[in-house]
């Protein structure tokens, strides 16, 4: 975090000036325990969080407990074989390939009370000056996207260059962390592609596409597409949302459980749930937007997911708002009781 002289640090030694985290790992149980140093001196001690713990320490404020939860992103790489072709040989052959991906890794942080401890420790532990927000409920999200005029406003450009002139192609679009809109580079029937040069070093913000012949919820290939590029590190924010624009209306998705989405996101690249995807999705029996619906959230809510949804019947009119949804017995989706 801050030091001009990284290389003189070392297992046993501190620079003067370093201020940062050291972790220790074992390489078949993950992190084990490790330091938080200011000025070269530890201020606390670091143990495996949990992300309730995480969510706790955000609701009762940073700097109000003697240990509190913090969430650092780690770059990790998932790995698969690749088919390619060898043009010296002329032949097929196999490669790996390694996807870089942040992952959340929780860290329980107490602060040492050694009075000689802290004395050298260049002022003891220091709260951010602005922690982070509660992460949102989908009550609260779906009520951000409704009071976001330059977000409806993209959502209904969409809309109109759809279905107001029969589009069979579709159309979407990605906002980026710094203000960028960025319009799909390949677009065809069933198909709305982003390349990698036209995302690169970016941020996610919001991702949403069209589907022209009328699905209103997410394809298979559109929870594929989320998965790896969460896993490549391209949405880190928990404001993102992902959504689908159909002539019902539009289905916002977000991100409530990093931990558990990108479990569910390694699951759906290796196609472990494809069988669950079929079972409620493409074997049900389909309806209106209500059982549509209501099969993805049984999907989503059976496999644990992270995901919550969000959908707004009225963009076509002048100010669409959007609602939780959540499961009913009967199967359908129904509005969820927010009160705020």
């Amino acid at each position: 975090m801050h030091t001009t002289s990284f290389e003189n640090n070392s297992y046993l030694h501190r620079e003067a000036d370093f201020d940062g985290k050291v972790l220790f790992y074992n390489f078949n149980y993950g992190l084990v325990n490790g330091w938080k140093y200011e000025s070269g001196k530890i201020t606390a001690s670091i143990f495996p969080g949990t992300e309730e713990g995480y969510r706790m320490s955000l609701q009762r404020g940073r700097g109000q407990s003697v240990c509190n939860t913090e969430i650092d992103w780690m770059e990790k790489r998932n790995c698969h074989n690749d088919i390619v072709w060898d043009h010296e040989l002329g032949l097929p052959g196999i490669d790996v390939i390694c996807d870089k991906y942040l992952h959340p890794e929780y860290h329980e942080v107490c602060v040492s009370l050694d009075d000689d401890e802290m004395d050298g420790g260049g002022g003891g532990y220091n709260p951010p000056s602005n922690p982070p927000e509660t992460p949102p409920t989908p009550c609260k999200r779906a009520k951000t996207l409704s009071q976001d005029a330059a977000f409806k406003s993209r959502i209904k450009d969409v809309y109109r260059k759809t279905f107001s002139s029969g589009n069979t192609v579709e159309q979407g679009f990605i906002q980026t962390s710094d203000g960028q809109t960025i319009f799909p580079n390949v677009q065809e029937s069933g198909s709305a592609k982003f390349t990698n040069d036209q995302i690169a070093g970016k941020e996610i913000m919001e991702w949403y596409h069209s589907h022209p012949t009328g699905s209103m919820i997410t394809s298979w290939a559109d929870l594929k597409a989320l998965a790896i590029r969460y896993q490549q590190g391209y949405v880190k924010s928990e404001n993102f949302t992902y959504g689908v624009v159909s002539e019902f209306g539009c289905m916002s998705i977000m991100i409530t459980s990093p931990v558990d989405f990108n479990a569910f996101a390694t699951k759906v690249r290796n196609g472990e749930l494809s069988e669950s995807w079929n079972a409620y999705i493409v074997g049900a029996s389909g309806g209106g937007v209500d059982e549509c619906i209501g099969q993805l959230l049984k999907f989503l809510d059976r496999n644990n997911s992270g995901l919550s949804v969000m959908f707004s019947s009225n963009i076509d009119e002048s100010n669409p708002t959007w609602n939780a949804q959540e499961l009913a017995s009967n199967g359908k989706s129904v509005n969820m009781e927010c009160n705020q």
